[in-house]
């Protein structure tokens, strides 16, 4: 993580980090190293003290991999005492390259989605601090992310996202993830393997987009968060 280097990203990023401010919300892009930590020690609080994942204690009370020093970090601070209490982080396409992939790579067949990687960014370690999740700081990272979206010409957005496990599997088991499919990303009948993504010579018919089944890559033991 030492090597961060905010400065060499390209010109067209900085556009995108100026300040947005909603209500209380202080809405910023990561500048320094401070920035990044500040983010994974919220990761921490949430992940492991809330959620329980395991870490590899390589930073104390910080939740950290190796993909951070590739990813722009995206951070939402209380005005009042500059606390950061939301976070999501962001690997472009161009940064997927040098790192060698995505997240997602490791956990899904992604093949079907090769056509999509040149404007196609990953988001994930998505936390939000326990005492401000009425709403509003989710809607300011998503705000943001959009922004970011659009100045940068880029039009997918993909991510990998856990469900808990603690009570056997029951929720996962009760159909949560077909039921978030059908309410915000179905377009057509039939099942997820018949569910395709348009062609390049085809849009969707509405805001939405149809999905693609993807195979899941064989379970990575220990992985408890996104």
């Amino acid at each position: 993580m030492e090597n961060l280097d905010l400065a060499a990203l390209p010109a067209r990023t900085a556009q995108c980090r100026g300040p947005l401010d909603i209500a209380a919300l202080h809405v910023s892009w990561a500048r320094c190293l401070a920035d990044v930590r500040a983010a994974q020690r919220l990761r921490y609080r949430v992940f492991v003290e809330e959620g329980g994942a395991q870490v590899d204690g390589a930073l104390r009370q910080h939740e950290l991999d190796h993909f951070d020093p590739w990813c722009e970090h995206l951070l939402v601070r209380d005005s009042a005492d500059g606390e950061v209490i939301g976070t999501y982080r962001v690997l472009t396409p161009e940064k997927a390259l040098l790192q060698g992939g995505l997240y997602a790579d490791a956990e899904f067949d992604l093949a079907p989605l090769w056509r999509l990687r040149p404007r196609l960014v990953e988001v994930g370690r998505a936390c939000v601090h326990p005492d401000h999740r009425a709403g509003g700081v989710i809607l300011a990272l998503w705000r943001a992310l959009a922004r970011f979206m659009v100045a940068r010409g880029l039009d997918t957005m993909i991510g990998s996202a856990s469900v808990p496990m603690r009570d056997g599997g029951h929720v996962a088991a009760d159909g949560t993830g077909s039921e978030v499919v059908s309410a915000y990303l179905d377009t057509g009948a039939g099942s997820s393997a018949e569910r395709t993504w348009p062609s390049a010579e085809e849009a969707p018919g509405d805001d939405r987009v149809r999905m693609t089944a993807v195979r899941p890559c064989a379970p990575s033991r220990g992985r408890t968060r996104r």
